[in-house]
């Protein structure tokens, strides 16, 4: 079992640890520096027998940056990774859908903050990867929106690109 947190102790990147019986006993923390994050709440969820997602701010200065991360050694390292919110961007959670499409629900810090919930394929993450992992030159897929709030709908359509779906002043 593997565990993924963040960090409350100023290393600015996400803590991990294992556990070889299921969740009895576990392994001491340590910090992955391929993983910086300002000390926030993520989520991890397993996509098919092969692939993991996680999802979590990636700035160290703030919660911004809202990162899609794929692992496909079973959270050993996390080597393709997509920005899906380069805004201000607070807790995640992740969750793969019966045809395989993902979800993520996460907090956009906005004015006013917004909860939001973009759709997309695996290939969206799949097919990019970042060049610097500290959040400063990082590539971001257009969205396809529906305002969902004020009963005002906007939709753009871009193939293969996430569905966002803005909720509105807290939800």
């Amino acid at each position: 079992v593997y565990m993924n947190m963040r960090s409350r102790q100023e290393t600015h990147c996400r803590a991990f640890s294992w556990s070889q019986d299921g969740g009895e006993n576990w392994s001491p923390v340590e910090y992955d520096p391929e993983l910086p994050e300002p000390s926030c709440q993520g989520s991890i969820v397993r996509y098919d027998t092969d692939r993991i997602l996680l999802s979590h701010p990636s700035r160290t200065d703030s919660r911004a940056c809202l990162t899609v991360r794929l692992s496909r050694d079973e959270c050993r390292t996390w080597p393709i990774a997509r920005v899906l919110e380069p805004g201000g961007a607070a807790y995640s959670d992740l969750a793969v859908t019966n045809d395989g499409n993902i979800l993520c629900f996460f907090e956009a810090i906005n004015d006013p903050s917004r909860l939001t919930l973009a759709r997309f394929e695996v290939t969206v993450v799949r097919n990019s990867s970042m060049e610097n992992q500290s959040g400063d030159h990082q590539s971001t897929p257009d969205r396809e929106r529906k305002e969902m709030h004020n009963g005002r709908q906007q939709q753009q359509r871009q193939q293969r690109q996430p569905n966002r779906f803005d909720l509105g002043e807290n939800g």
